[in-house]
């Protein structure tokens, strides 16, 4: 090698260890204040944009009655907000509130048949690339080692830190898997106190344990603790996850974050969040759910995609349930199908989204069977079809197919459907810098597809098409191009299971 040669390496070698540097540098994170207009400046990482698909779970003591619901400790108390179905359950079950309260089934949550290393694995194979659990419900119990509070896991029930072990397999399992962290317990203060009157007085009257001092620290109500010291915990435990655990994604559920006195100590607690990424090296995000925080802050949230419209001009994402009712394990589950939730998953990246799929362990620890076949049929068919869902961006048409079908207007809400509506007639596009792909929503009868949406007065880029590739299938496809649009012949075996898609090959610059 020449003396210019050696110098135009040394050159290179430098720059490119200064870009590596640069990127991992502390420095190039800045520290945020407890303020709204600081913590609106931090911008959504790019590694979540590209990421597409989380997966957390529901997993708690209310999983041990696996009744109905998560909300079970609740409504055990209280015959009001659809409780009267848990309530008597309750009583016929397991005897009277006064006998056998909420408290007592800690002592059945002791996970005999929790292994990590089983979870992180399948959560590897299901193609996610940030994962967690909900760490605390609405009920209180906290599912790792705190040292502010004796009604945890470690302490309690299976005497393990649940989820620090989850965490340690998880980064083992996958080194590039980010780590998902869900606070529900903003609601716990008050979440047990009922407020029908006459229920609150028969309560008081047989002695009901959430009334009695003892469990102060774990009822958390107006009868037993003032609501400052209860924020105070609060604001503790989370920066005690935040600095233990280093998670990646943060994710509040809940209200009143911003109501009054409650303010300052969320913006505090935010503002320690962000600042971990000098230490961490890496951006972290809080996903903003239902704009409990500022609607300009953080990843805009929506339940189940529910009030969300087509047409999304924020970076957003929606959490969605494996079951078509409730979030934590019940003994008579309805699961989602998984070419549902394949369809709506794709839509969801088509629109610009990305998908958190919640999944519901029983209270041993175990996943069920139906739960880890639609987390495995996800990683089937992400194996296929990732190159056009990972990294990708929203193209400048984002589908093509009817919306009334999947868009379900029910009173004031608005809900999306995709259990049996869609077929080979729903296109969604998303593109990669210059490529740009298409996924049709099921398989055609006839063996023919037409793309309306690229049809030759469509302007797709700077030379037009250049080839159409059917990802999982090593053959040559036959297609043609008119103003009536892409016309493509399939091939006679299906390549996966559920949608379909196409790398669209391009000739010069993608036009976005």
């Amino acid at each position: 090698m020449n003396k210019k040669n050696i110098t135009v390496a040394i050159m290179l070698m430098f720059i490119f260890t200064a870009g590596v540097w640069a990127d991992s540098s502390p420095a190039r994170f800045k520290t945020y204040k407890p303020t709204w207009e600081s913590l609106n400046q931090h911008d959504t990482p790019e590694w979540l944009l590209d990421a597409k698909f989380g997966i957390y779970g529901h997993w708690g003591i209310y999983s041990i009655p696996a009744f109905k619901t998560e909300w079970y400790g609740r409504l055990m108390y209280d015959k009001q907000t659809r409780g009267e179905d848990v309530f008597n359950h309750h009583i016929k079950k397991y005897g009277k509130q006064s006998e056998f309260g909420y408290v007592d089934f800690i002592k059945d949550f002791t996970a005999p048949k929790y292994d990590p290393d089983q979870w992180a694995e399948l959560i590897a194979k299901s193609g996610a690339k940030f994962a967690g659990i909900t760490v605390v419900h609405h009920d209180g119990y906290c599912l790792w080692d705190s040292k502010f509070t004796r009604w945890d896991s470690k302490d309690t029930g299976p005497k393990r830190d649940l989820y620090g072990e989850l965490v340690a397999s998880l980064r083992k399992t996958d080194p590039t898997m980010k780590i998902l962290t869900c606070f529900h317990h903003f609601r716990t203060y008050g979440w047990f106190y009922t407020k029908d009157a006459e229920l609150l007085a028969k309560g008081k009257k047989e002695g009901w344990d959430i009334f009695d001092p003892e469990y102060a620290d774990f009822y958390w109500n107006p009868e037993t603790q003032p609501r400052d010291k209860f924020i105070k915990e609060w604001k503790s435990k989370v920066k005690e996850v935040i600095d233990n655990y280093q998670p990646d994604v943060i994710w509040f559920d809940g209200g009143g974050f911003r109501k009054g006195e409650n303010e300052p100590d969320t913006l505090e607690v935010l503002a320690h969040y962000y600042n971990t990424q000098k230490k961490k090296g890496t951006p972290v995000e809080v996903v903003n759910k239902k704009s409990n925080f500022h609607p300009d802050f953080g990843l805009r949230n929506f339940e189940k995609g529910g009030d969300r419209p087509a047409k999304v001009d924020f970076d957003w994402a929606d959490d969605l349930n494996i079951a078509s009712r409730g979030w934590c394990y019940t003994e008579d589950m309805r699961y989602r199908p998984s070419n549902a939730i394949i369809d709506g998953f794709i839509d969801r990246v088509s629109r610009g989204g990305c998908l958190m799929l919640s999944i519901s362990p029983k209270g041993d620890g175990s996943i069920p069977d139906e739960q880890q076949k639609i987390l495995l049929d996800m990683g089937k068919w992400l194996a296929v079809n990732g190159k056009g869902i990972y990294g990708t961006r929203k193209w400048k048409i984002e589908t093509e197919g009817e919306l009334d079908k999947i868009l379900i207007k029910t009173g004031k809400k608005t809900l999306w459907n995709f259990d049996g509506t869609c077929d080979a007639n729903d296109v969604r596009f998303t593109c990669k810098g210059d490529k740009l792909f298409g996924f049709i929503l099921g398989w055609p009868e006839d063996g023919k597809v037409v793309i309306k949406s690229l049809g030759t007065d469509v302007k797709v880029a700077s030379g037009g098409i250049a080839d159409v590739k059917l990802m999982g299938y090593d053959g040559k496809l036959k297609w043609s191009r008119s103003k009536d649009g892409l016309a493509i012949e399939m091939p006679d075996e299906k390549p996966c299971e559920h949608a379909f898609g196409f790398e669209i090959i391009v000739k010069g610059k993608l036009l976005n």
